[in-house]
């Protein structure tokens, strides 16, 4: 049986996400579901949404047009946290959103920097976080 959790605020759940670099995207394929690591570069500042960057032509996308809710995790095993986020993606292609949320070491995956073909940034906006950290785990709905 799980202990809860103290009730942890927005900003401390920010901190915690920032210590990893690789989030896991789960997504509806059909009548399954697809998971695929995307980075965050260690640059979150989790208000309510998350961001992460991507191409048009990919899987991705094109389950987020089909069905929009979503889920991201992250996880510290160092510190025996996980964290999951569930709420709603959606997809942005115009400049100012991509500048705003461009860093520069993403051009180790996108090498045409914010000139790459097709460069899309998936928002989700999280209306659940579950989290566990050891045996203990909480909830905060926003």
């Amino acid at each position: 049986m799980s202990q809860s959790a103290e009730t942890l605020s927005i900003e401390k759940l920010s901190k915690m996400m920032a210590k990893q670099d690789i989030a896991m995207l789960v997504t509806r394929h059909g009548d399954d579901s697809a998971v695929r690591p995307m980075s965050n570069n260690r640059e979150v500042e989790f208000d309510g949404d998350t961001h992460f960057f991507t191409r048009a032509d990919t899987t991705t996308v094109d389950d987020i047009k089909a069905h929009d809710r979503v889920s991201v995790t992250y996880q510290d095993t160092e510190d025996d946290t996980f964290i999951v986020l569930t709420g709603t993606a959606s997809l942005h292609t115009d400049r100012d959103t991509l500048e705003e949320h461009w860093k520069d070491e993403l051009s180790n995956w996108f090498e045409d920097g914010l000139e790459t073909d097709g460069l899309t940034l998936v928002r989700v906006d999280a209306d659940r976080v579950h989290y566990w950290i050891g045996r203990k785990e909480g909830e905060l709905t926003l």
